[in-house]
């Protein structure tokens, strides 16, 4: 059976701060409007990589009180079932970055942003990574767990209703990859895009 096709659309800008390309993005259709419908993310700071939860207001939530400074934020992977916001800071000190917002939603797009060049004729395939550690049992925030490993350490991961907590479990970040035709390279089937879409337990 032929699996189905599908266009992969893309919206640019080149100069925005990680937080004004959030503001611009929600109410696009994107946001989601609560539980598993929210967008999760990726955020990398000098320090650590943590994940963080983006609330129907267009705040980022973390399991920690004093939450998430985004002057810290180098790069980001923000996503849910709609769409990916991918955002790259230009240079260290420097508050502002490029974004690229990814979806199969054509009409979600980010007002004022410049539209990318569309890929059509998509196969889309299910993959995923699994996360390291196992969850810890402990719930220190309403729909958060923790995942540890001794040589690692903790790392808090936002779940969906269908994850109970518990101990022992395994998580796994789905993602979504694209094969196409290439082209310009060689003309042979290859992954040309991919987007990650959320977090579910390894059953």
């Amino acid at each position: 059976m032929a699996k189905t096709k599908v266009a992969l659309h893309f919206w640019h800008h080149p100069i925005i701060a990680l937080g004004k390309a959030l503001t611009a993005i929600h109410g696009s259709g994107w946001e989601g409007s609560s539980g598993d419908t929210l967008p999760i993310g990726l955020f990398y700071t000098p320090k650590r990589c943590l994940f963080g939860r983006v609330s129907a207001d267009g705040i980022i939530e973390t399991p920690e009180d004093e939450g998430l400074d985004l002057c810290e934020v180098f790069e980001a992977r923000i996503f849910n079932a709609v769409g990916e916001l991918r955002w790259l800071q230009h240079s260290e000190g420097n508050t502002t970055g490029r974004a690229v917002f990814v979806t199969e939603e054509e009409n979600t797009s980010p007002n004022g942003w410049q539209e990318g060049t569309s890929l059509f004729g998509l196969t889309p395939m299910p993959d995923a990574y699994l996360l390291w550690g196992t969850t810890t049992g402990w719930n220190r925030k309403k729909a958060w767990l923790q995942l540890a490993t001794p040589r690692i350490g903790g790392l808090y991961v936002p779940i969906p209703s269908t994850v109970l907590p518990g101990e022992n479990k395994r998580l796994r970040l789905l993602r979504r990859e694209y094969l196409g035709c290439a082209e310009e390279q060689h003309g042979n089937m290859a992954v040309l895009e991919d987007r990650l879409l959320g977090v579910e337990e390894l059953r």
